[in-house]
Formats: C-alpha cells, sequence, structure tokens
C-alpha cells in the first residue's frame, strides 16, 4: 500500500512540471502524513536533521565558486589554453574537452556545472567542426563525469559527510582516477579522430601556450589554494570551499573584471540551480 502510494503520487507530481526533487519530498510527505499518520512537524525535523552539518555547507559553497568562475569568463579561458595545449592533434577539438574538463571539473567539483560549462560552447563548435553531433555530444557528456572524482568533489562532501569519512583523504584518492580519466578520454577520441580523419587546429605554438597559460593562471591557481589550504592544516574543507566562493567572486569582479554587480543577481541564481 505505501509502496503503491509514493509511487504514484510522485508520478502525478511530476506529472504537473515539478522537479524531482519536489515529486521526492512532496511524495514522502503525503505517505508519512496520510498513511502512517505521522505528524507532518515530522517532516521538516527530518529534513532539517539531515542537512544540519557544517561539512555539507561545502556543497553551496562549491556551488556558488563555480558559477563565479562560470560567469566571470573562466570557461573561455580554459578551453583557449586547453586548444594551445592539445589542438593541434588529430580531433583537436575532442581533445580540448577532455582536458578542459578536468581543469574546470577542478573548479567546480561538479559533473553536471563542468557538462554545461564545456557543452555550451564545445557542441555547436564541433559541429561546425565537422564532427558529428552525436559524437561530439557524447565527447562533452563524458568529459563532464571527472567533475564527480577530480577534486573538490561535491559528490565526495556528500559521501564523507554521510559516511563520516575524511573528506580530505577523499579528495586525495580523487586525483589519479580522475586524471587517468581525463588521459583515457583524450586516447580515445585521438583514436576515434585518426579513424574517422578529423583534423587538428592549427599548429602547436609555445608561445600561444604560454599567453594563453598567463590569461587564465588565476583560474587554475583556485584548486591550487583550495587543496594546498586543506593538506597545509590552514582550513577544512567547508572553509576551504568558502574560501574558494570568495576568491571566484574576486576574480571575476576584479582580476577578469567580466562580473558587474549587474550580474549578480543571475550568477546567484545559476548556482542556486
Amino acid at each position: 500500500m505505501t509502496l503503491w502510494v509514493i509511487l504514484t503520487s510522485f508520478v502525478l507530481i511530476l506529472a504537473t512540471g515539478a522537479s524531482i526533487g519536489v515529486g521526492l519530498g512532496l511524495s514522502s510527505a503525503i505517505v508519512l502524513y496520510g498513511v502512517l499518520d505521522m505528524p507532518l512537524i515530522v517532516v521538516v525535523q527530518r529534513m532539517f536533521t539531515s542537512v544540519d552539518s557544517f561539512s555539507f555547507m561545502a556543497v553551496p559553497f562549491f556551488m556558488l565558486a563555480g558559477a563565479f568562475m562560470s560567469e566571470g569568463g573562466v570557461t573561455r579561458r580554459i578551453v583557449d589554453f586547453s586548444m594551445a595545449l592539445v589542438g593541434a592533434l588529430a580531433g583537436g577539438l575532442a581533445l580540448v574537452v577532455a582536458v578542459a574538463g578536468m581543469f574546470f571539473a577542478a573548479l567546480s567539483g561538479s559533473s553536471a556545472a563542468t557538462t554545461a560549462a564545456i557543452g555550451a560552447s564545445m557542441i555547436d563548435e564541433m559541429e561546425r567542426r565537422g564532427y558529428p553531433r552525436s559524437f561530439a555530444a557524447a565527447v562533452v557528456a563524458s568529459g563532464g563525469t571527472v567533475g564527480i572524482v577530480i577534486p573538490p568533489s561535491i559528490t565526495m562532501v556528500v559521501y564523507g559527510s554521510i559516511a563520516n569519512t575524511s573528506i580530505a583523504d577523499l579528495f586525495m584518492a580523487g586525483f589519479v582516477p580522475g586524471i587517468l580519466m581525463g588521459v583515457t578520454m583524450c586516447v580515445v577520441s585521438w583514436v576515434i579522430s585518426k579513424k574517422n580523419g578529423y583534423k587538428g587546429e592549427g599548429q602547436f605554438s609555445l608561445r600561444r601556450m604560454a599567453r594563453s597559460f598567463r590569461e587564465c593562471f588565476w583560474a587554475l591557481m583556485m584548486p591550487v589554494i583550495i587543496l594546498g589550504g586543506i593538506y597545509s592544516g590552514m582550513f577544512t574543507p567547508t572553509e576551504a570551499a568558502a574560501v574558494a566562493a570568495v576568491y571566484g567572486a574576486f576574480v571575476g569582479f576584479f582580476i577578469y573584471r567580466e562580473l558587474t554587480l549587474k550580474d549578480l543577481p543571475r550568477t546567484l541564481l545559476s548556482a542556486a540551480y
């Protein structure tokens, strides 16, 4: 009985256009109140208790840091730097997606944010350069998966909080697997591109690489500050997330100067979504 009520109510709520999170919450509340006869105050208490954790505060801060860096022109600079690194190889744009995905994952900590930031510009660009749209979408979707492995990972923060595991140790454990995932994606993309004749973009240039590195230097410093601060004992992962959010805002407003006060509401909303 309980199972059918929760499934039916969940499907009906989703049919109204509500999000999955709202559907899960409301269907659970319906079962607790209507079937199990529990007071609704219990639902509120359980919701509050489940998120009343100092470690969980790192999640919104990392999301905000990623939003500031994305809206502040960091994505474009990371893509340019990745293009200077691997763009000249066969299937250059596909390799750029994988490399840029690794860099942006170290800023946002989220697969969804990484995929959205890189895919927003790269899928159409790859299609214009002759790549099949299906291949471009697959490369972007695969490249975004490193977002939950390369630290600072929001998923690791959630797991560490729930399982009472050291978040710093989880971050340390994510380095090698995340890099291996990115390198493997580059190799697979290069092999497929060689087979299908996808060309590189221009020629490799140390001058171009140095120039693009200077432009995205401040963005690449964020993971250094976050992880260096955590492992040096200067601050906890949650405090590191807050520092990352402040640093992201500082870079967007004062270093790259692509963020203005008018952009602030949109940036905050994008972080919340």
